[in-house]
């Protein structure tokens, strides 16, 4: 075995570890399995909102709800009683942004309360038909954080309205001046779609099958010519 095959070899382990510890490292915490979102909706009103799970506004929204003891059980004909009158607001978690594992009902004008209702996977991966009861320990700054979110979400929704309509009422240019003022509208109207397009960042998952497939190509080429140098040393 010569020096050209041994560091072929070392060049393939080599590339075969880098890529593996760039999969493992460069992984975001959800895509092992966990927690990855959350959606804020308000039935009464319509008002909805969502946060990623790397949104700061997550984090906190998580720490408040999971905080204070849990209360009585739900009554067993899933009735909401006195804890449950009111204005709800309903905070469901996902996992991978399609399993549901935790839903929150929070009530912020039931007499008490605000009250929240909380159903979480048992040891199973269910959710259970009845909920726990339980009291925030930072009632107040829990219905501002949810009120934030959900009137952050509508006026941003507004706004992406009134960009819509400006760009559909720009006026079309009249026959008789088609030369400047033809030319005028419709670069007005392309600045504008411009201004408000976003342009998706690539998905987490499609960047990892785009790692993983480049190290495999690395890791093939680097075999190849493995087998070729030794081929040429082997007696014919």
């Amino acid at each position: 075995m010569g020096p050209m095959y041994r560091h072929l070899s070392r060049l393939a382990y080599l590339v075969l570890a880098v890529v593996t510890l760039g999969l493992v490292v460069g992984a975001p915490p959800a895509a092992a399995g966990g927690p990855t979102s959350v959606l804020i909706v308000e039935p009464g009103t319509g008002r909805t909102a969502a946060a990623y799970y790397d949104d700061p506004a997550y984090a906190a929204l998580d720490a408040m709800l999971g905080s204070g003891p849990a209360g009585p059980r739900q009554a067993a004909d899933g009735s909401f009683g006195d804890r449950g009158s009111g204005r709800s607001i309903t905070v469901t978690w996902l996992i991978h942004d399609m399993a549901v594992w935790r839903v929150n009902r929070v009530f912020p004008d039931a007499p008490g309360g605000p009250w929240v209702l909380t159903s979480a996977w048992d040891e199973n991966g269910a959710l259970p038909q009845l909920g726990t009861w339980s009291r925030p320990d930072s009632p107040k700054k829990l219905v501002a954080a949810l009120d934030g979110a959900l009137d952050a979400a509508a006026a941003s929704a507004g706004s992406a309205r009134a960009t819509e309509t400006v760009i559909e009422t720009v006026p079309a240019a009249e026959p008789a001046a088609a030369g400047v003022t033809a030319s005028s509208a419709s670069a007005t109207a392309v600045l504008v779609a411009e201004s408000t397009q976003v342009t998706a960042p690539p998905s987490r998952p499609a960047i990892l099958v785009t790692g993983a497939a480049v190290g495999a190509a690395l890791v093939l080429l680097a075999w190849t010519c493995v087998g070729l140098v030794r081929r040429r040393r082997s007696p014919s």
